[in-house]
């Protein structure tokens, strides 16, 4: 075992879960080099503009961290300048929970290659003890739901949205993702064959709502939704993700808080607070 890189402090266990995290997470990078060396000994002009460096210091439990950080960043600048390279202008950001006054806010389901890198990144973080038990398993299939549903609809996910949905059974996002996507099935038919086939989505809700006695609550309201999607839109182009959507917020209420169960105290720890703020940020808030 290589033992001559830092333990951070209060995480100093080496397990069977550790390595098996590693492993899976090392296959899925691209290019990365882990060198112990002084960042002088570098040679920069074999090195692209787009390669990001990662220090980390040693220093004392009592020291700043945020010093050395910045001044690792200001002289890699000042020996780019000195030795005829691009300047790479202000490359230090500072996040820290305990000062969001003076930090950088971070968008961490931002810049994925893939809409399902967004439910990974969350669910690679939750304890299991080999990654597929069908606690997990069922967690990544319900955020994935949701994250495919809140791209649908044109809002971006956050871990405070995205906790949201899971907390209400996505009934709420459901009801929304159904709107938006039998209305515009019926405009595509409409575009195609010049009229439809059937009554339009809205006729049909409207329909079944006036055979009720009394206003049909929220929930009921999203029931009538999933069946006329079931009986007239689930074979639409492009209704999978949709059809994944309504399974899962049709399923028994009880054995879907205990299969998610495992995955709230991540995301309240998450949310709370200042943190939650600075992990989960409205749309056109600055980030990093």
């Amino acid at each position: 075992m290589i033992t001559e890189f830092n333990t951070p402090i209060g995480n100093c266990s080496f397990n069977e879960s550790l390595v098996e995290r590693i492993s899976a997470f090392i296959p899925k990078t691209i290019d990365v080099r882990l060198l112990n060396k002084s960042y002088s000994e570098l040679n920069l002009e074999t090195l692209d503009k787009d390669s990001v460096f990662y220090f980390d210091p040693p220093y004392f439990i009592t020291s700043a961290t945020y010093n050395d950080a910045k001044r690792a960043c200001d002289t890699y600048r000042k020996y780019c300048i000195e030795h005829g390279l691009d300047d790479p202008g202000e490359r230090f950001f500072f996040f820290h929970p305990a000062f969001p006054e003076d930090s950088v806010r971070l968008n961490l389901l931002a810049n994925s290659a893939r809409d399902t890198d967004i439910t990974t990144r969350i669910t690679n973080l939750i304890p299991s003890q080999s990654g597929l038990d069908p606690f997990t398993a069922f967690g990544w299939l319900s955020i994935n739901a949701i994250v495919q549903a809140l791209l649908y609809i044109g809002e971006t996910p956050t871990i405070s949205s995205i906790k949201v949905h899971l907390q209400d059974s996505m009934e709420n996002l459901c009801s929304k993702a159904l709107d938006s996507f039998c209305r515009s099935a019926d405009q595509h038919e409409k575009d195609e064959k010049g009229e439809l086939s059937h009554p339009s989505y809205d006729d049909l809700f409207n329909q079944e709502v006036r055979k009720m006695k009394v206003p049909p609550s929220a929930s009921v309201q999203t029931d009538i939704k999933c069946q006329i999607y079931s009986t007239q839109y689930m074979t639409a182009p492009g209704a999978g993700n949709i059809s994944s959507l309504v399974k899962l917020r049709n399923h028994p209420r009880e054995h879907f808080s205990k299969m998610i169960n495992n995955m709230l105290p991540l995301l309240d720890m998450l949310t709370v607070g200042t943190l939650g703020t600075m992990l989960s940020m409205s749309p056109g808030v600055p980030e990093h």
